[in-house]
C-alpha cells in the first residue's frame, strides 16, 4: 500500500510540475530572425563599371568607363522576403531608435512610418495588392528602412550585414569582365524575369524564374522587386540607387523590358517609400 502510495504521489507531483512549467514558459515565435541565403562574390574582383558589355559602345575621351576592384563580400541569392521583414516589424524595428540613422529616425517620427507602404496594422503583408505571401519580395520601403533591417539584423547575428554598393550590385548581377547586358546573358528574352513593376501586376516568389540566374546565381536581379543600393560613389548624400530600372526613354512596355539591363539603375531620395522598391541583402 505504501508503495502504491509513493508511486500515486510521485506521478500526482510530475504532473503538477510540468503543467507549472507549461504555464510559465513564453510562446516564442518559431523564429526570431532568418539569416538570408548567400552568394559568395570572392573572385573576378576587378571589372568595369558601364556597359563593357556593349563592344558596339565606345565612352568618350572625357568619360572613360570606370574600373573597379572590390574586396570579397557576399549578396542576397533572392531578395527580402515579406517573411523576414515581418520579424524585424514584430520584433519592435519601427519602435527602437538604435537601428536608425539620424536623419533616418526623424524621417520614420515625422512620417509616422510604422510598416511598409501597403501593408496593415491588422494583416501585415496580407493585403499588399502585389506581394502577399512569406516568400514575395518585401516592397515599399525606403532607403532607411532597408538601412535600419540591415543593422537589426546584424546585432541579431552579430554579423555585418548591410545595403549593397552599386559597385557590389553591379559585380553580382553582370558577372566578370565584360559582364553581360542581362544577368543570363546578352540576348533578350522575356521568359527570364518578372516585369512586374512595369505591368503593375504581381510579384512572383523570391525562388522562381531560375532561368534568369546571374553568373553567380543570384535570382531575379532583373524584374520582380527594384532594389535600393548606396551610391558607391557618394555613400552619405541624400540619394540611393534603385537597380534594375527601366529606361525613361521608353514608354512602351516591351521597349522598357528590354531597357531593365545589369546596368540600368534610377536615383531616388533615401526617404522616398514607392511601389515597387526593396532590397538584396549583403555581407561583408
Amino acid at each position: 500500500m505504501k508503495i502504491m502510495q509513493f508511486i500515486l504521489s510521485f506521478f500526482m507531483t510530475a504532473i503538477i510540475f510540468i503543467f507549472i512549467s507549461c504555464e510559465e514558459t513564453p510562446n516564442f515565435p518559431q523564429h526570431k530572425f532568418i539569416e538570408p541565403e548567400m552568394i559568395s562574390i570572392d573572385e573576378h574582383l576587378k571589372f568595369t563599371c558601364g556597359p563593357s558589355w556593349d563592344t558596339t559602345f565606345v565612352p568618350p575621351d572625357s568619360l572613360p568607363m570606370l574600373v573597379i576592384e572590390l574586396e570579397p563580400y557576399e549578396i542576397g541569392k533572392y531578395e527580402l522576403t515579406n517573411e523576414e521583414y515581418e520579424l524585424f516589424v514584430k520584433d519592435g524595428g519601427y519602435k527602437n531608435s538604435v537601428y536608425w540613422s539620424y536623419d533616418g529616425w526623424n524621417c520614420k517620427v515625422n512620417g509616422n512610418w510604422s510598416l511598409p507602404v501597403f501593408w496593415s496594422e491588422e494583416n501585415l503583408w496580407l493585403e499588399d495588392p502585389y506581394s502577399n505571401k512569406r516568400n514575395t519580395p518585401v516592397h515599399g520601403i525606403s532607403y532607411y528602412e532597408a538601412e535600419a533591417y540591415c543593422k537589426w539584423l546584424s546585432d541579431k547575428t552579430n554579423e555585418n550585414y548591410h545595403i549593397p554598393s552599386s559597385y557590389q550590385w553591379l559585380r553580382a548581377a553582370k558577372g566578370p569582365d565584360p559582364g553581360t547586358k542581362y544577368t543570363w546573358g546578352n540576348e533578350y528574352n522575356e521568359k527570364n524575369a518578372n516585369y512586374s513593376a512595369i505591368l503593375d501586376s504581381s510579384f512572383s516568389s523570391v525562388t522562381d524564374y531560375s532561368d534568369g540566374r546571374s553568373h553567380n546565381g543570384c535570382y531575379q536581379m532583373i524584374g520582380n522587386a527594384y532594389e535600393i543600393c548606396f551610391r558607391a560613389s557618394d555613400e552619405w548624400g541624400d540619394f540611393a540607387l534603385i537597380f534594375s530600372y527601366h529606361s525613361g526613354d521608353c514608354s512602351e512596355p516591351k521597349c522598357m523590358k528590354e531597357s531593365m539591363t545589369t546596368n540600368s539603375a534610377s536615383s531616388i531620395g533615401k526617404h522616398v517609400r514607392i511601389y515597387g522598391t526593396g532590397l538584396r541583402i549583403c555581407l561583408n
